[in-house]
């Protein structure tokens, strides 16, 4: 079974946190980065 992911790029706001709630109550893995990490790992 696949899971679905979000990566959520925080760039300083108050939606962020909303975000991930409502991604999370949809029952999908949601994490945060901030803007300036890099892209690839």
């Amino acid at each position: 079974m696949d899971h679905e992911f979000v990566l959520i790029l925080d760039f300083g706001g108050q939606y962020n946190q909303l975000i991930a709630r409502r991604v999370q109550g949809a029952c999908v893995n949601a994490a945060f980065t901030a803007r300036s990490s890099p892209t690839t790992r």
